[in-house]
């Protein structure tokens, strides 16, 4: 019996808005495939602009305001990127996170836990 599937991502694309009003859309992330299973550690690597932090950002769906994440994001059998808004709140309180590159770029001593949760 296999291992129990926790992330499927299926011909993720993301595109940005061009850099004017009416230019076209660039696509930084080119339809990605993986799949993640119980148990399965997994690294995402590659250069500086290849599109690793915009396929997690899609993951959790905190892409910035224009930015569009199409294809399909399967977190167990539910399409993160088709959430609602309060089923993704949930989600993301309870069966998501992410860890960031550099956790102590983010994280300021002189500032409380309060700020950094009010902050968003």
């Amino acid at each position: 019996m296999g291992a129990e599937t926790l992330l499927t991502i299926e011909q993720l694309t993301v595109t940005v808005p061009g850099r004017f009003d009416g230019d076209e859309r660039r696509t930084v992330v080119h339809r990605v495939d993986l799949k993640l299973r119980t148990g399965e550690a997994f690294g995402l690597v590659g250069e500086s602009g290849s599109g690793k932090s915009m396929t997690a950002r899609s993951v959790m769906r905190l892409l910035a305001p224009g930015v569009r994440a199409q294809g399909r994001v399967l977190l167990g059998d539910e399409n993160v990127l088709e959430m609602d808004a309060e089923t993704l709140r949930r989600t993301r309180a309870r069966r998501i996170a992410m860890i960031y590159q550099d956790p102590r770029a983010h994280i300021n001593p002189v500032r409380t836990v309060g700020d950094f949760l009010t902050e968003g």
